[in-house]
């Protein structure tokens, strides 16, 4: 497991992933970073600190819409990509350009860091119990193969803070989690009526399976259910904490 460690005096967060990225991640003390949730000045003010965390000049943010599409930002037209922040519709964005830092805001759900340290291209996904159904890190792993040149057993990949199993529990199994590859990940909950759903523990199956080699993938050792430091839609909605999200960030340091 990966552990989160404190920036000096900052409520965020960094995690060591990998030598040639610079991660920050922060919780409910730092702020909400989706403006749904807050006023769209605090909620762009917390996404402005973060960014100066990683000192990039420019930050593309996810805006998750709970579907498998993604986004290679280097193949986007030239000056696609203006102003200090850009909204980026998707589930997932890729870059090899170390001036421009990925965003996610996320609760319950995972971000998932995929990097190439050989061809250094880095990508960020949206994952949750959705994206783990439609084989986002699968598809976005195979574009990065196919367009990008890189090698699946030497990517590094990084599950950021999330929902635990145990704390993610379902009433009853929907047909998409039925299937034969999910019952190891989806089971009968021994502390609770109903069924705990591990889509870390799904995906993570599937990176497997496409070559990236299991002691390459790592996982951030907390529970944003129950960690106060971290908004959480599950604790929103069964304890009745503030609603928000928390903020992701990945970067490609300059020089590597």
């Amino acid at each position: 497991m990966n552990k989160l460690a404190l920036i000096g005096s900052e409520p965020v967060w960094t995690q060591d992933v990998h030598p040639d990225l610079d991660i920050v991640a922060s919780g409910r003390e730092h702020g909400n970073t989706l403006a749904r949730f807050s006023s769209p000045e605090a909620a762009s003010d917390a996404r402005l600190r973060l960014m100066g965390q990683v000192g990039c000049k420019q930050m593309a943010a996810m805006a998750p819409e709970g579907k498998d599409s993604f986004t290679d930002l280097d193949a986007l037209p030239h000056g696609s990509l203006q102003g200090d922040i850009v909204d980026v519709p998707g589930d997932g964005l890729i870059t090899s350009n170390p001036d421009v830092a990925l965003f996610l805001g996320a609760a319950d759900c995972a971000p998932l860091v995929l990097y190439d340290p050989t061809e250094k291209v880095l990508g960020l996904a949206h994952i949750g119990r959705t994206g783990a159904v439609l084989g986002l890190a699968g598809q976005m792993l195979d574009y990065m193969q196919r367009e990008r040149n890189i090698n699946p057993e030497k990517v590094v990949a990084h599950f950021g803070p999330t929902i635990a199993p145990e704390s993610y529990v379902l009433s009853y199994l929907g047909e998409d989690l039925q299937a034969a590859d999910w019952q190891p990940f989806a089971y009968q909950s021994p502390n609770a009526q109903g069924y705990e759903i591990d889509f870390v523990g799904y995906t993570k199956s599937k990176l497997i399976e496409k070559g990236v080699p299991a002691a390459n993938i790592t996982e951030t050792d907390v529970d944003v259910r129950t960690d106060r430091r971290h908004f959480s839609l599950t604790a929103h909605k069964e304890d009745g904490i503030d609603n928000g999200r928390n903020g992701f960030v990945v970067r490609l340091k300059h020089d590597v």
